[in-house]
């Protein structure tokens, strides 16, 4: 009887469901209160879609170069749809989040499915209460940017190369090929991981089936050769611009280019710091609670997982190639969210049994139980992701102030904020200088400088980072945002230009014709 109640999964369905409007609720009701949670250099293309067209293959990237010419970082799926939204309802960041849900939960459907194919739906179900309560999908899933949809893309590709071996099916082939493309041009990094997996998979469960291997294979060739294309199309738009914010080209020496930033160096790879940094971002935004450390171990011990150590693997080799890319940012993490996943839910469903025959509880009782821990596990997990962060006005205030002191026509170059900051919010066209205010020297060579007049930038403006992370970090021990005196880092070409606005968080300077 105990059997059958637990095999309804109505505790799970439950705690799935709730956890979901959660998040949906969570983003939006963010987003109407003005605290939208947003990637800016997303939500600035689509912000520059939904005020023109909408042009995927030159997407502009504001405040990237100088001369505004296009900057397709990847293809600009999530940009679109976010404009189309903005486009028929109005420029409301929220726009951004919605889509991002919508494509989050996709995943989590897919996963679900994907679950309960390779091993039950009791471990399908605990799949999707684990990734519904994973920190990054909360907050990065569902943010006003193009990750969830990224990384949405990349599961549909492994969802679909799984039911493709499973079936040799030329249909499931077609649809791999799509959204291999389509995740490899989007972020390559993802599509790595899910490609390796799906190899992998392969290996374990199809190696002697040829027309498995010959649909993998072409599945891969016609990705890569959409790879290739669209990689020669963006090299050739990176070579038109002006004063760019960082050196595109994958091939270059410089240091702080592209090529550095994806792939690093073995320095890099050697510094312990940089593994520590990654190792908290995983635990805080993938494991969410250290708790949970204990099923992950647990797992070890666990037979017939094969497919989610690959997956893993999968995820431990795309780390060990862009290993700077991912260990830096927690949006790429992703590339481990929906494994670990899988394998909590492994093994949550491994040893559930016993702790409810020694419980006694019924449906209700095992939904409290489960919903409990969880909640619980989100409340320590805000105070270690500094969730009040998310509140912070900074990025609004400091629009405010440069949209009040310089005109509509002005052109802008910034110091202090990158990634489209803040020119979407301030409403004005612009050039990043640089990632810091370190890097304005440059201002001192005349070429550069009469260049700059004759694309007609007449501010200057340096910004302090946010107050509050300013204090946030200094707390932690970290220091990585630090508040300079702004005037004393203007280069020698700009101490006399006139002053439009001073304070110790925003310098505006007019520069003279």
């Amino acid at each position: 009887m105990e059997q059958e109640k637990i095999s309804d999964h109505r505790d799970l369905k439950l705690v799935a469901l709730l956890l979901a409007i959660g998040v949906v609720v969570f983003q939006l009701s963010m987003a109407a209160k003005g605290y939208s949670i947003t990637r800016d250099q997303h939500l600035a293309t689509a912000i520059w879609y939904a005020k023109g067209n909408i042009d995927l293959l030159n997407p502009i990237l504001p405040g990237f170069n100088a001369n505004g010419s296009p900057t397709p970082l990847e293809f600009p799926i999530w940009q679109a749809l976010t404009a189309a939204l903005m486009k028929r309802f109005g420029i409301w960041y929220g726009w951004g989040n919605v889509v991002s849900l919508a494509f989050m939960l996709s995943t989590v459907a897919l996963l679900f499915d994907l679950a309960r194919r390779i091993y039950s739906e009791r471990v399908a179900w605990w799949t999707a209460v684990f990734a519904l309560a994973q920190p990054l999908n909360i907050i990065v899933g569902g943010q006003a940017g193009g990750d969830s949809t990224a990384w949405a893309l990349a599961v549909c590709f492994i969802y679909s190369a799984y039911r493709m071996m499973e079936k040799c099916s030329w249909g499931w082939w077609a649809a791999a090929a799509v959204t291999g493309s389509l995740s490899a041009i989007v972020k390559a990094p993802f599509f790595m991981t899910v490609g390796l997996t799906a190899f992998f998979w392969l290996l374990l469960k199809h190696r002697l089936s040829v027309t498995a291997w010959i649909q993998l294979a072409l599945a891969g060739i016609v990705s890569m050769a959409v790879f290739v294309v669209w990689n020669e199309h963006a090299h050739r738009l990176y070579a038109l611009a002006e004063f760019p914010l960082v050196n595109m080209d994958i091939l270059g020496k410089e240091s702080g280019g592209i090529a550095e930033w994806y792939f690093g160096t073995i320095h890099y790879r050697l510094t312990p710091m940089n593994w520590i940094r990654g190792g908290w971002y995983f635990m805080c935004y993938v494991v969410g609670n250290f708790g949970l450390v204990f099923l992950a171990l647990a797992a070890v011990r666990l037979r017939k997982i094969s497919e989610v150590w690959l997956w893993i693997l999968a995820a431990v080799c795309t780390t060990m190639v862009f290993t700077p890319l991912i260990l830096s940012h927690t949006h790429y993490f992703f590339v481990f969210s929906s494994a670990f996943a899988l394998l909590c839910a492994s093994a949550a469903h491994a040893f559930e049994d016993g702790a409810w025959q020694r419980l006694q509880l019924n449906v209700f009782g095992r939904f409290v139980l489960v919903m409990a821990a969880i909640v619980f596990s989100l409340a320590e997990t805000t105070q270690t992701i500094h969730f009040t962060q998310l509140f912070d006005p900074w990025k609004d205030e400091s629009a405010r102030i440069i949209k009040e002191y310089t005109a509509p026509t002005d052109k802008i170059v910034v110091w202090g904020a990158v990634w489209c900051d803040p020119f979407a919010r301030c409403e004005r066209d612009g050039l990043t200088g640089g990632f810091s205010t370190k890097n304005i020297g440059w201002l001192n060579d005349p070429k550069k400088l009469a260049r700059l007049k004759e694309l007609g930038y007449t501010r200057l403006v340096l910004m302090n980072p946010s107050p509050y992370l300013v204090a946030l970090t200094i707390a932690t021990g970290t220091q990585r945002e630090r508040a300079m005196n702004l005037a004393e880092e203007l280069p020698d070409a700009a101490k006399n230009w006139p002053v439009l606005f001073s304070s110790p968080q925003i310098l505006i300077l007019q520069i003279p014709k």
